[in-house]
């Protein structure tokens, strides 16, 4: 198996103010695509260095990088908010953390972001949000 965390490193100290760098812009579509095809830490673990170099993976990668995403301004936007509201709950830290576990998750369910606006605190009490925020909360 490939060593997930060690490979993915990246992600974390890529461009740390979202200031819409290429390099933040392919690291968090790369972040997406896998929370996308590989929803929970479990199934991600299982990821060899063989999956990462067939030819589905880098035909997926590719059309992720062609579609449009989020832009800097919209990621700026969800952390700046949802770590406002966690961090009196949580602390600065762990906030941040979750905050950006759900961007991601909620970027990978909602490609546009105006459609992310409309995600209701009805769908975020759904067993399927439930979920995902407990693994944000633990991650």
């Amino acid at each position: 198996q490939a060593n997930l965390s060690k490979d993915l490193q990246f992600i974390s100290v890529g461009d740390s103010n979202h200031a819409g760098d290429l390099e933040y812009m392919l690291n968090r579509t790369i972040e997406i695509y896998i929370n996308a095809k590989y929803p929970t830490i479990e199934e991600a673990a299982k990821i060899t260095d063989q999956d990462m170099e067939s030819p589905e993976w880098k035909k997926d990668i590719k059309n992720c990088l062609s579609v449009g995403s989020w832009s800097s301004k919209d990621h700026a936007e969800f952390l700046s908010n949802c770590i406002g509201s966690a961090k009196e709950g949580m602390g600065e830290e762990k906030a941040t953390a979750y905050c950006e576990c759900m961007m991601s998750k909620v970027e990978s369910k909602y490609p546009n972001p105006v459609d992310a606006g409309n995600l209701t605190k009805e769908k975020l009490n759904s067993p399927e949000w439930k979920k995902i925020i407990k693994e944000c909360l633990d991650f």
